[in-house]
């Protein structure tokens, strides 16, 4: 069977989508961390700890309301000045706090904070002690004692104060960071794995422990293992999970799950919680470019094709959005609207010259190629030295059959571009002249294609099935035949070609073995169907013939031929059957 679509140059493209697929995974994708992301100093840890428990009331019974008013006063006020970094104004508050609430233990683990910010370590280290033997319940204060100890080169002392502190609260953050490290600078890696466990065991009521614990051991998975994202994913998936289960309306966390399921490619329920971000917060970066791939993936090309829509209309300056919904159109087979996104984006943009080889392959698969003509003759003015241009220029004028001048320019690039003279150059420029009738330069410039390449199997059975089906070199038409098979083995069009090169010989049992193989491939092509229905007719199975032929008119663009064999075989049927 012979090639006759007209098939774009210039695009190399790994699978579907390819060009798609580029585009978003450039298109501000956020996940937890990155493998070069940095994990946070574990001060930052204990500050977020800090935050979650700074309304845990205090211990002094005997202060009355007043003093605990003016305590909580200043502690909102010390707060903002230290978020200012304006610290020395901050202590003098929070040493206010402890005047009028000793028992407050967050204003003491703050001034402790401040003096660590300030590398006044020795001093943080007497002042937290002293509280130590005031509170030695307190988890924050050990937790932040095990810091200063890992700061100044004591491990083993660091390791000690931050169990003890797990031990009074396991829900700190900042003691899991610290164990990490301990374990990650001793090159005790394999005990990451027991201590993550460990941390998701807790039954906390809070998501963000959850959360904050999901973000923190995808940093340190980055960070000690060659693991994949996927692997990562796995991992810390049950983090992301409790946290949501706590926090069910949580966009962020929706959004977050939805990477993690995207990036465990189950694309269903990576799409159930992104649309439930999008219900919420339609704008959240990144969101719908991952629905779009999500949707593609399940088939589900509409629903793709609306998202991206959405998005180009809230971001208009995006005109990368432009080429990534024309292709979609392309697939799904509505070529005009194809065309409207690539020439809106050849419009709006600075296009190159593949921009306007995918407008004009998209105008000829619109079946417009008179307007595809004029987009490359535009595009050789702008980019008046690349070849490939007017080769793609060669072949559209051979949609156009007119020969000649598509011909012309098939041997100006052969006399004058040797770099672009290649098998693939020589397919082309044959089919043009086998196009044009003259078969004889057609063979000719076929086996110099496949000199060049002698596993070209697109020429190797173009060549086959052009002589099989005038019956000439049957012989050396199945060793080509069969040679593109061996590189291709798939292919209905070459399993119909072998199938008529064996009706040629005569060979008809032979013959429908291939026949039947190619139409599993192909089951509607009218070609492959006439040729099905020819091969039962000569092996006598008349009524399977004129079933072939009936479903081959249908879709033939001459179907009266067909009629006239369906009314012959009709006839002899009929024939058969009368006494």
């Amino acid at each position: 069977m012979g090639f006759t679509l007209l098939y774009l140059i210039s695009v190399n493209r790994g699978h579907l989508f390819g060009f798609v697929w580029l585009l978003l995974a450039t298109a501000c994708f956020i996940r937890p961390a990155s493998a070069d992301d940095n994990v946070p100093d574990s001060l930052t840890s204990i500050e977020q700890d800090l935050d979650q428990n700074n309304s845990r009331v205090s211990k002094e019974t005997t202060s009355d309301f007043s003093k605990r008013a003016l305590a909580a006063a200043n502690f909102a006020l010390a707060t903002q000045l230290e978020n200012n970094s304006q610290f020395s104004d901050a202590l003098d508050k929070y040493y206010l706090v402890t005047q009028a609430d000793s028992g407050y233990i967050p204003a003491y683990t703050h001034i402790a904070v401040i003096y660590i910010k300030q590398e006044k370590y020795q001093q943080a280290a007497t002042f937290l002690t002293e509280k130590e033997t005031s509170f030695p319940d307190s988890a924050e204060i050990k937790s932040i004692l095990a810091y200063l100890a890992y700061k100044q080169g004591n491990r083993e002392q660091a390791v000690s104060y931050t169990l003890k502190s797990l031990q009074l609260n396991p829900e700190l953050v900042s003691n899991y960071s610290l164990l990490a490290r301990c374990y990650l600078d001793q090159n005790q890696s394999a005990e990451i794995a027991p201590l993550m466990a460990k941390s998701l065991a807790v039954n906390s009521p809070k998501s963000s422990y959850y959360s904050r614990l999901g973000d923190f051991w995808t940093q340190i998975l980055y960070q000690i293992n060659p693991l994949t994202d996927k692997e990562i994913a796995t991992q810390t998936l049950p983090f992301y999970e409790k946290a949501a289960a706590l926090s069910p309306g949580n966009t962020q966390l929706a959004f977050r799950l939805g990477q993690l399921q995207f990036e465990l490619e189950d694309y269903p329920k990576a799409l159930g919680y992104y649309e439930q971000t999008y219900q919420k917060s339609p704008r959240t970066l990144g969101l719908r470019e991952r629905m779009s791939i999500c949707y593609l993936t399940l088939k589900k090309t509409d629903q793709a094709i609306g998202v991206l829509e959405s998005l180009l209309e809230d971001y208009p300056e995006r005109k990368n959005l432009y080429p990534m919904i024309a292709e979609l159109y392309g697939h799904d087979g509505q070529w005009d609207k194809a065309v409207n996104y690539y020439r809106l984006y050849v419009q709006l943009s600075n296009p190159d010259a593949q921009d306007f080889v995918n407008l004009a392959n998209a105008q000829i698969q619109a079946r417009h190629p008179n307007d595809a003509l004029d987009t490359l003759t535009q595009a050789e003015k702008v980019y008046p030295d690349i070849p490939n241009l007017q080769l793609f220029q060669a072949l559209v004028l051979r949609n156009l059959e007119r020969w000649k001048d598509a011909l012309a320019i098939f041997q100006n690039l052969e006399q004058q571009n040797g770099k672009l003279i290649d098998s693939n150059f020589y397919f082309d420029y044959a089919v043009t002249y086998e196009k044009s009738g003259d078969e004889a330069k057609a063979v000719e410039l076929f086996r110099k294609c496949l000199n060049l390449n002698p596993n070209n199997h697109q020429a190797l059975n173009y060549l086959g099935y052009m002589w099989a089906s005038k019956g000439e070199n049957l012989d050396e038409a199945e060793q080509m035949i069969a040679k593109a098979l061996t590189l291709d083995p798939d292919s209905s069009a070459y399993l119909d070609s072998m199938a008529w090169v064996y009706y040629q010989k005569k060979q008809y049992d032979k013959a429908l073995e291939f026949q039947q193989k190619a139409i599993v491939g192909m089951p509607d092509d009218p070609e492959v169907l006439e040729h099905l229905a020819d091969i039962y007719y000569k092996l006598g199975n008349s009524e399977k013939a004129i079933e072939a032929w009936s479903k081959a008119s249908l879709k033939a663009k001459d179907p009266e031929s067909l009629k006239a064999k369906i009314q012959s075989a009709r006839e002899q049927l009929q024939a058969s059957l009368q006494p």
